[in-house]
């Protein structure tokens, strides 16, 4: 790609800690401090070294382009800029562990994070800023995305650089520190030791990163870095080419009141021992995630009553940006902390150690996970709401949502030749059988949008039909429950209200040990994965008006035996 290599792209960390504890009386007193200094230098992703396109415009193929020397476009960046991200972190911490009574212990903590946004070089980014955008030096939007320069116009209307006139070196003071409190509790119920209520509430934060979405890419927006866009180029040489009309750039930024994402987390459980070792235990639990960042485009354009947009959009005829609130630039992709995130499950456990040469281990969890970021990651700047005038929307079931998941494992040492001398011992006596099996409900997954001309929407609109379908390989789900949202409206369809193919599987192995000295050993072990060799789909096509949707596209692995001699010496 035409932005690589990354020259010498580094990270160095520094941390100092230290913890001390202390025991006195019936209070077990735990304290410590860490200090963290973080250092990123990288190059920024610019297409400093030019890129090339064939199309096929002159001869019918793009290769014959290529080898007769007739480009299509040819695009590159004026510098690809390098920049040193510094972070630090200052977090001390203290907690108690107090022995209330013979039956009670009660447990609490607090940590004070002390963490500044990244600092950078001065000068090096740029970021939007609409407080100070100016309608009046905005240039003129035209339909085909291009626009017109007006004697007002502004290249940096609404941007702001950091450490200059001003402006923090991380643009914003605000959020820095951090309060992190911790309790819990432990209590025996009934004074004989076999019944145990625990529960349990912490509040954390995640580290504010120095290698942040927009130490990368704030640093490429313009004017800092200027792009030659030319047309029709002749190849090697594109100098002498037509430059494309000027067209509306995009944008990265940050929101000035960015802050670190928050997680609590709770929960209170129920254990008790049973006679010959066996253990149960259940539990109520949950996680909350605020201030969770993703990528917003706060340049959508605005709602036009009683359309969510303009219904001009849909026809493909003029650009979206004709409509936005902030006129001359196209996307401006900014770090917002303002997402939620719920996960509530109930666990139940139960646990035989050890007897009868069997061990085993049973474990069931009912759960629920809702949120408003529509990826995998709560901390890795995923795409932003479909709709930002109403993120709301976007809250559904997560894409790691499932419903139910129930594995066992087991390990029996077969009684067989246990007594045994001789060879029979060496052969047949020792062996041992294991196994760990999963049954899962499918994950959560997104009704998508496949259609010509969808203008602003990504998802398609429910009929008032049941998602639940066939359940086929040809239609998982039922397809007729979703439609095509009207021109200038967002489809209604929940997020994860789609649900896909579950798991069941189920693994074993047998394997034995063959002692050929008291430190020399052969190990021999046979394992088979997904043994009854049952078809787990794990694909299935959501995006209404593609010719798949509806079907199941891809399987896991089918089965697959294993096998294994290691000498241990």
């Amino acid at each position: 790609p035409s932005q690589y290599p990354l020259y010498h792209a580094s990270t160095m960390n520094n941390e100092l800690s230290d913890d001390w504890s202390y025991l006195h009386g019936h209070h077990y007193l735990q304290a410590g401090i860490i200090y963290h200094k973080g250092t990123k230098r990288q190059n920024s992703f610019a297409p400093s070294n030019g890129s090339w396109s064939f199309s096929g415009a002159f001869t019918g193929n793009g290769v014959a382009d290529y080898l007769i020397g007739d480009g299509a476009t040819f695009t590159q960046a004026s510098s690809q800029p390098r920049f040193y991200a510094h972070n630090y972190m200052l977090s001390p911490y203290i907690q108690d562990q107090w022995k209330v009574a013979r039956r009670l212990t009660i447990t609490a903590g607090l940590r004070w994070m002390d963490m500044p946004v990244t600092n950078l070089q001065p000068g090096l980014e740029a970021i939007f800023d609409p407080a100070i955008y100016n309608p009046a030096a905005a240039p003129i939007v035209n339909n085909n995305g291009t626009i017109t320069l007006t004697p007002n116009y502004s290249a940096t209307n609404g941007l702001l650089f950091n450490g200059r006139n001003g402006v923090p070196l991380n643009f914003t003071t605000e959020h820095w520190s951090y309060l992190s409190p911790s309790a819990g509790f432990a209590w025996d119920v009934f004074g004989d030791g076999k019944t145990a209520l625990r529960g349990g509430y912490g509040i954390s934060y995640n580290n504010q990163p120095y290698q942040s979405f927009c130490a990368n890419q704030c640093a490429v927006n313009p004017p800092l870095i200027q792009t030659a866009n030319l047309v029709t180029p002749s190849f090697p040489n594109p100098i002498g080419a037509a430059s494309k009309a000027p067209s509306l750039p995009s944008l990265n930024s940050e929101d000035r009141n960015d802050r670190s994402g928050q997680i609590q987390t709770f929960s209170l459980s129920l254990e008790h021992e049973f006679a010959s070792s066996w253990f149960t235990s259940i539990t109520g639990a949950g996680t909350l995630g605020r201030h969770l960042t993703a990528l917003w485009n706060i340049n959508q354009p605005l709602p036009d009553a009683p359309y969510d947009f303009n219904p001009e959009i849909n026809t493909g005829t003029v650009t979206n940006y004709l409509f936005s609130p902030y006129k001359g630039f196209a996307g401006i992709s900014q770090i917002e902390p303002a997402l939620n995130a719920n996960w509530y499950g109930l666990e139940i456990g139960v646990r035989h150690p050890v007897g009868h040469n069997v061990s085993l281990t049973i474990a069931y969890t009912w759960q629920h996970a809702l949120s408003e970021i529509r990826g995998n990651a709560l901390f890795d700047n995923e795409a932003g709401p479909a709709n930002v005038y109403n993120p709301g929307a976007d809250y559904g079931n997560a894409a790691t949502n499932v419903p139910q998941s129930l594995s066992f494992g087991y390990i029996y040492n077969l009684p067989w030749y246990q007594n045994a001398t001789g060879w029979k011992k060496q052969a047949l006596g020792g062996w041992r059988y294991s196994g760990l099996s999963t049954i899962e409900s499918g994950f959560s997954q997104n009704p998508g949008l496949s259609i010509a001309h969808p203008g602003l929407s990504n998802r398609p609109n429910v009929t008032g039909q049941s998602v639940v379908g066939p359940k086929t390989v040809q239609e998982w789900f039922n397809t007729a429950a979703f439609g095509a949202p009207a021109a200038g409206y967002f489809g209604n369809a929940a997020p994860g209200s789609i649900y896909g193919p579950g798991l069941v599987d189920f693994d074993m192995a047998i394997y034995k040990d063959f002692h050929i000295t008291e430190r020399h050993k052969l190990e021999f072990r046979a394992e088979a994965f997904n043994v009854f060799n049952h078809t787990n789909f794990n694909g299935v096509s959501t995006a209404f008006g593609s010719g798949t949707f509806g079907r199941l596209t891809s399987a896991r692995d089918p089965r697959i035996f294993e096998f294994a001699l290691r000498y241990q010496f």
